[in-house]
């Protein structure tokens, strides 16, 4: 690969110590080695992403992007917060997979399609999970 894994994953004490601050931000780059998860999590990424961008929780006036740009902030510092306590290098999936369910919750009853499976959107979460499992 053009980058190493080890210069992207999440260490607080190089962050704090070597002031390697860009481990915050390269952290959720990396989603896994290129396979079948890595390609479904990039299908999840654009198709969800672009869809929620449109039609986000709104806050008081402000545009959607505005509103999509502040739930992945807000996001993001969780998962840093949460890999204190959990020790997660790469908690890229994980924002993906927020994604994914603030897009579900938003759309419950929007139809989707899982290799052929109709479903609900509410559902959609929970089927890439037990996929994923």
């Amino acid at each position: 690969g053009v980058v190493s894994p080890f210069a992207l994953y999440l260490d607080l004490n190089l962050v704090w110590k070597k002031f390697e601050i860009w481990r915050l931000l390269t952290c959720f780059v990396y989603l896994g080695s290129f396979g079948f998860s890595f390609v479904i999590q990039l299908m999840i990424l654009v198709r969800y992403s672009s869809r929620y961008e449109m039609n986000p929780f709104r806050s008081s006036g402000t545009s959607e992007t505005a509103d999509y740009v502040f739930m992945l902030i807000i996001g993001a510092l969780v998962l840093i917060t949460m890999s204190l306590f959990f020790a997660i290098p790469f908690p890229g999936p994980s924002l993906v997979f927020m994604i994914l369910y603030c897009w579900s919750r938003r759309e419950p009853d929007a139809p989707v399609s899982l290799f052929g499976f109709k479903m609900k959107a509410i559902h959609l979460p929970w089927a890439f999970m037990a996929l994923h499992v």
